[in-house]
Order: C-alpha cells, then structure tokens, then sequence
C-alpha cells in the first residue's frame, strides 16, 4: 500500500493508521485529501472496509469517482467490488445509470463508461456464484478466487445434466461424467469431448459470437459421424429468446434426420416432441425406449417440456392471462424463462484440457443472462406503475396491477418447473431477486408475488404500488434430501394449490416408471394447450380473526375493563392483520414455507419519481439513529432502505403496521385524534404513549435540522405499537412546495391534535416531550460533521438534486448553522425550547392544514 506523500506525511499517516480514524473520518479526508499519494493511500484503505459502509456511502461514492475520473483511482475500487459482489453490480449500475440520464456534461461520458466497465467487471472477474450468500461480508471478501473456485467446482454438474439430457443415458454410480465418457478401469478421458462435448462446441462454432470455433480441425468430420439432439443457436431461435431443440444437421441441410423422444430419427418436418401429441402416442414412444431410471427419464420429460414452452409465445401467454396490450408481458420483458439454463448446462462445456477457455466464456455468458434479467424485473415492475396512471380508477388499476402480476407468477413457475427437472446444477443460476434490502442472502429468489397483498397507493399523477413477495434460498441443505427433489415436491404443491388437475402417478409409472415422481410423470403427459391453462398458484390469505367474539362468560365489565377489551378490535379495524400474522398465515400455506430461509417481503413500488433525495434522507436519518443509540437516548427513528434503480424509478422498504393519520382519522369522523389514540391502545396505554413521545420527538429533529416540508397528515404514519413517522422527503434542505414559496415557516409540526395525544401542553408526558428534543438536540450537535457528511459529498460533487437548489455555500451553512454550533450549551437549550414553543400551533402549520384539507381532502 503506498504512503501519502508531502510534508505533513508523518501526521497524516499516524491519523490513518489510529483506532480513532472511522469510517466517517475516512470519508471525510476521501473528500477533502485530492492529492495523488494521500488519495491513492485512502482509496486502497477502502478495500479494508465493510461491505455495510461502503454500502451507507455508496451514492456519494460514485458521484465522487465520477468527479476525480481522470485523476483518481475510486472508480477502479468501484469496479472492484461489482466483480465480487452482484449486489454491488446492480446497485453501483443503477446508480451510474441515473447520473448519466442526468446528462451533466461533466460527468456524463464518465458514467456512461462505469455502466460498461462495471458490468463488464461482473463479467470477467471471478464473482461469487450469481447466488452466493452476502449476508455476512464474509464469503464476499475473500476475492474473485474463491469465487472463481466455487464457480467452477459446478460446471461438471452442469455438464451431467446436460449429458443425461443428451444421450439419454444416466451415468454409471461413482463415475465422472466428461461428455464422452471415462473407462471404467483406467479412468482416462478421451481426447475427443464426446457426444455431449461434440453438441457444446457444434453450438458454440455455429454461434456468431464465436466465429473461431468454425475452424476446429476435424469439427465436419465429427458433424457426419454423430448426430445427437442439439441446441439451435440460429438468430430465428435467438429472436424468439430460446434455444431449440432440433435434430442435428448441418447448415446446408444435409439431410440428417431429427431425434425423437425415444432417440429415433423423425422426419425433419416433424418437431422433436409434437407438444399436443396424444397420450397413448407418447406411451408407446417412451415404453419402445425400455429404459425408466430417474435420469433417463427427466431427460425425456425436460425434453418434452422444452418443446412445449418453444411452441407458446408470449402473445399465448398474454391472451391466456387476459393482459391487456399496455400492460408489459414477462414473457416479453423477462424472455423465455429457459434461456439462462440452457446456456448453463448445454454450453458451457469442461473444465479440463482445452474445453476450459471455451467454459470460461459460457460463464461469462451465464453471468451476463443473470446480471440482465435482474435488471429487467426492477424495470419491468418500475413501468407497471407509469402504465397504471393511464386510468384514474381504482378498481382499474388493481385489476391491471393483478392481472400482470399473476403472469409473472406464471413465469417464476416454469422456471421453478426446469430446475426440478435440471438435476444438478446451481438453482439459484435462474433465479430473480430484488436486492432492497443489504443484508439478505443473495440466493433468495422471487418465488412468488401475492396479488392479493398487492395494492396500489392512490395518487392523482402517480400510481406507486406496495410489492409483496415471498423468497427463499432453494439450494439450502435439507438434510440427505436432493435440492432439486424437494423443488420438485414444491412445484407440484403448486400445481395442486393451483386446482391443477394432475396426471395420475400410477399411469405414468406404469412406462415410464415415474410412480414415485409425481412431477415427471405429470410433465410427460402434458400438452401444450394443458400447460397454456395451467395457472399460478394465487393464494389468499384468510383471516383468523373472529367477529363478534364475546366476552368470556358474559359477566359484565365496567365501561374502562370494557374499553380495555375492546383495544385489540379497534387495532385490528385500523391497521388490519398484523404483518408477523400474515407472514405466519402465508407460511404456512405456501409449499415453500418448509424452507428455514423462506421470508415474506414488501416493498413499495416508484415510477416517474427521482428518489435519490429519499436515499439522502434515510442516509441522514440513520445517522440519527445511530447517534441517539450510541448514547442510549430513548429516540426512536425508522430506518428505512432504499433501492434506486434510475432517475426517474425505485423502490422503497414498505413501512409495516402502519396508517397514514389521515387514514385514521377518517374512520372515525367524529372522534379526535387522542380518543382514537385511547380506544386503540385502552390496554396499553402507557406504553403506546410512551412510544408515540419518543418517535415524535425524534422525527421532530429530523424535520428541524432538514427542513423537511409538506407535512400534512397523509405524509405522518402511525403505528401499530404507538409510534410515528414520517414519509416523503422530496421537500427539505432549500426546496419547498408551491413552487419553493416557503409557505411553512414552523420549526416543525406540533398542532393540538398531537399535543392533546401527549396529554396536553400540562401534562408530565408534554414535558418528556420537550426534554428528550433537548437532550436530542444537544447530542446531535456534538455529531454535526459526521451527519452533514452525506450532504456535503453530494453538494462537493456537483449532485443536482432539488433539495440543494440554492447552491453548495448556502445549504451548507444553514444546515450548520441550524446546531448552533456557536452558543454555549445553556444558550442552546434555551433556543431549543424557543423552536418548541414555536412549533405549538403555530399559524402557518395551521393554515397549511387548511389548505390541504379543502384541496385534497387531507384531515
């Protein structure tokens, strides 16, 4: 590591290199250090820091590498932690992606440049296995070794699969599969790669993408002698997003016949597997083949199901679903479901001899299908919002937000389908995963979006929707149990959940041998109008909650034991099922729920809003947090993620047990807010107010020291346990509503309604109130360059967002100004009581109320 070089070395060097130099502290001097020897020194320190920081700072990150891109090696760091870590790719391209659509002209090439070499890094480096667990940090620092290992150690899997696949023979107990085959007695390998090895480069020769292949010495010699099912890679194949099971023939059409399912030669007019063949015609293929082991017969059945996916386009798929044409299809957004696992187990070849370069570059391409496909989920569910603004009825937008999500479903499902029928092999090579939140284990794939949970938030210009979906990790150890078997006995859970009417087992075992598979013995009779009508599995989740429950024993209770009781039922009317209810509820009826790494999540959907400003608040917010934990102060803040995946689209962690006070409000039109407030919490109520003060309190400082505008009752949530939050910070720091006129000129919100919650401005819990904003205040004030970093490596940066619309000084020094730095602390707390009695009903807050009231019907 290299040594800062000037004259004041020696200091500097002792500072890096102290226990008292943190994370902060690194960023600090990142920023203000531009000199080559000090910059190099503390971007290569950044290799020594957690994920979970560099994560906090990432946004400021990239803006910073853009700015010092010719003079600095930040971006080299950058491209660093995308080739180890996907969820770093992801995030870090969706960054540079909304900083190049910002076409700042001295930053533009630049971001274009880290969108390519970011992905490109993905792609070369030896990244963790697409699914590789990053919850810990720990398998991710490792390096691209480890990584490169771990990816290699599959492709022999990956190759018996596709060998099975193949020629249809299983490989013998304890035997290595090479494609052509090792001797039993000697072990060797022959020099040729055999039949599966001759499919693998036959595709890959025809490939445009690999025009070299072409020159193979012997590779027409080897197309005449063997004539095994191979994978079409023809550019009508590539247009419909598949690869195709043909026979093998040459270019030119040399008149070598098709393969059928039993492995006959078939008439080249005739397609592999006739999809809506009869069932006593398929019986008679499969009981000719006299052959019923497992592999044997998955590779019939994969085969088949092959062809049957081939046959239907996304059109069938949209009319079946009856989407409408606006809506987006995920058979056109995502492509065909059977892409990313055909690559990896037909063409990716050994991993010995010269097959090694030629397996290196289907990786490569394994990674690039993964690394796309995930990027076009979020921008396939960040343009349903856009698309659902074209009507303004609510029951419309539901139905569209439904219809599109069961088709997904539907697409999640066939994929789930290939990989219980795939063998062996890395499941979590197909699947999706929305990476909102850091700390989950990357192998968590989308199994499921539950429409029913689903909805959309209403809005006059916009129609953001909450997403909620289940996941799980799909090659977590079960014991002695097959990954794949145990997806297999999922998927027909599924199949049954959905009213599917099943093949029987017993029919199908009888030649094929399936009796104890009943997923391949449904598979092998199916056509393809069946698998067409088959649905998703759309479960709803039913209520355990009993009405009208009574009292126990009917004996009589007094009006405040009767109020006490009847706490639980106002809860339940406001905010519904608890969410630890639900998720216990969908578990249990999911055929996935048995998996120890099976979670319910939710996060809200955004189109055509730019939420890098959400991300700066949480950032703010969570420095906060931190602070009053560390000095074990009884503020409670919300620390929310967030996801941006462009400038105009993203996601934000659903808040859960929540109503917005307007919400509550209106159920109860003639009930005050602190009487609701009693009714909700009768059997808890020291404790519900206890947790309203402290997170209003703490919220009351974040809108203080940000700014924070536009807080009617519909941006304030309160919870189910008491507490309250705020939402929507596209209003703080310089920007304001009404085009920046500065209408709300209030420290911050603290109308009657809140303080009669509290007990009133006499009350023991009002002074609770006032004392922990001080004790807030003054502790806050010891951290000011620590919470105004965020915001000061974004402003440095050049960062055009509209919160800093009065420019870099000015934001700066009234977001200092504003901790009063300067006074003494007996001054401070004097002014913190000022802001207080300030806020206390404050006119322009009332009239703010006003407006938004008889405008848009805000209580």
């Amino acid at each position: 590591m290299g040594k800062p070089a000037g004259a004041n070395t020696g200091s500097l060097l002792r500072l890096f290199q102290s226990e008292f130099f943190d994370v902060h502290l690194h960023m600090h001097y990142l920023l203000s250090m531009e000199s080559g020897g000090v910059q190099d020194y503390l971007v290569n320190a950044l290799y020594k820091m957690g994920d979970d920081d560099v994560d906090f700072y990432l946004p400021q990150l990239c803006q910073l590498a853009l700015l010092r891109y010719q003079k600095s090696s930040l971006h080299h760091f950058l491209k660093d932690k995308a080739s180890k870590s996907m969820h770093f790719a992801l995030k870090i391209n969706w960054l540079m992606t909304s900083y190049a659509e910002d076409k700042r002209p001295e930053i533009r090439e630049a971001a274009l440049a880290m969108v390519q070499n970011c992905e490109e890094a993905m792609l070369l480096s030896g990244i963790e296995a697409p699914g590789g667990s990053e919850a810990g940090g720990a398998q991710a620092s490792q390096g691209h070794h480890a990584g490169l290992h771990h990816t290699r150690a599959s492709l022999p899997q990956l190759a018996n699969a596709a060998g099975d696949l193949e020629d249809g023979t299983p490989p013998a107990a304890g035997a290595v599969t090479t494609g052509g085959g090792a001797s039993p007695a000697t072990g060797a390998v022959p020099s040729q790669p055999g039949v599966a090895g001759h499919v693998r480069w036959q595709a890959m020769r025809r490939s445009s993408s690999c025009p070299e292949l072409a020159s193979r010495p012997g590779a027409e010699t080897e197309d005449a002698a063997v004539a095994p099912v191979r994978l079409s890679s023809t550019p009508k194949a590539r247009r419909r997003g598949s690869f195709g099971f043909e026979g093998d023939r040459s270019d030119e059409g040399d008149g070598i016949g098709r393969t059928g399912i039993d492995g006959s030669p078939e008439s080249s007019s005739q397609p592999v597997v006739a999809a809506t063949s009869s069932t006593s015609s398929l019986r008679d293929r499969c009981a000719a083949s006299g052959a019923s082991t497992p592999g044997h017969c998955r590779s019939k059945v994969l085969r088949r199901f092959v062809s049957i996916c081939q046959t239907l386009q996304p059109e069938q798929w949209s009319q079946a679903a009856k989407l409408q044409a606006c809506l987006p299809n995920a058979y056109t957004e995502l492509g065909n479901p059977l892409v990313d696992w055909m690559l990896a187990t037909a063409e990716e070849g050994h991993v010995d001899g010269h097959m090694y370069e030629r397996g290196q570059f289907m990786l490569k391409e394994v990674r690039r299908g993964f690394f796309s496909t995930q990027k076009r989920l979020v921008e396939m569910i960040t343009k349903i919002t856009v698309l659902l603004v074209q009507t303004a009825d609510k029951d419309e937008r539901k139905a569209r937000l439904k219809c599109t999500v069961r088709l997904l479903n539907r697409w999640l499902l066939d994929r789930r389908v290939v990989g219980a029928l795939a063998g062996d092999g890395q499941l979590s090579l197909m699947g999706l995963h929305i990476p909102a939140l850091r700390g989950r284990d990357y192998r968590q794939q989308v199994l499921h979006v539950h429409a029913d949970q689903c909805k959309v938030f209403s809005s006059a210009t916009r129609a953001p929707f909450l997403l909620v979906y289940e996941t799980a990790n799909l090659e977590e150890p079960r014991g002695d149990a097959d990954p794949t078997a145990v997806l297999a006995d999922c998927v027909i859970q599924e199949l049954r959940a959905a009213n599917c009417q099943l093949s029987c087992p017993e029919e199908a075992g009888g030649f094929l041998g399936l009796a104890e598979q009943p997923l391949l013995g449904h598979l092998a009779m199916l056509t393809s109008e069946e698998w067409l009508s088959t649905p998703a599995m759309d479960l709803v989740m039913a209520t355990n909650v009993e009405e009208g429950q009574g009292s126990p024993g009917g004996e009589e209770k007094s009006p405040s034991r009767r109020q006490r009781w009847k706490a639980p039922k106002v809860r339940l009317q406001i905010w519904g099922e608890s969410w630890e209810c639900r998720r216990a509820i969908i578990k249990r009826s999911s055929p996935f729920g048995t998996y120890p790494s099976w979670e319910l999540n939710a996060v809200v959907v955004k189109g055509g809003d730019d939420l890098r400003q959400e991300l700066l608040a949480s950032q703010v917010i969570k420095q906060f947090s931190s602070i009053f934990k560390e000095a074990r102060l009884p503020l409670w803040l919300k620390e929310m993620e967030v996801l941006v995946t462009s400038s105009s689209s993203g996601c934000i962690e659903f808040l859960h047990n929540s109503m917005s006070v307007t919400g509550i409000k209106k159920m109860f039109p003639e009930t005050s807010l602190a009487d609701i407030f009693k009714d909700a919490f009768a059997d808890q109520l020291f404790q519900a107010k206890r947790n309203f003060i402290e997170s209003y309190a703490a919220y009351s400082l974040i809108v203080w020291f940000l700014q924070v505008k536009d807080r009617h009752n519909d941006n304030v949530m309160m919870l189910s346990s008491g507490h309250i939050t705020h939402l929507d910070f596209g209003f703080m720091l310089s920007n304001s509503p009404g085009g920046n006129m500065g209408f709300e000129q209030s420290p911050f919100k603290l109308t009657q309604e809140f303080l009669d919650v509290m007990g009133g401005e006499f009350s023991d819990e009002y002074e609770y109130f006032r004392t922990l904003v001080v004790r807030g205040f003054l502790e806050a004030r010891k951290h000011v360059d620590r919470i105004v970093l965020p915001v000061r490596m974004l402003l440095a940066s050049g960062s055009k967002l509209p919160c800093f619309r009065d420019g870099l000084e000015w934001v700066l020094q009234t977001l200092q100004d504003r901790f009063y730095i300067n006074l003494t602390e007996e001054a401070c707390i004097e002014k913190v009581l000022e802001l207080i009695d300030t806020s206390v009903n404050n006119w322009s807050t009332i009239q703010y109320d006003m407006y938004q009231k008889y405008m848009n019907g805000i209580v």
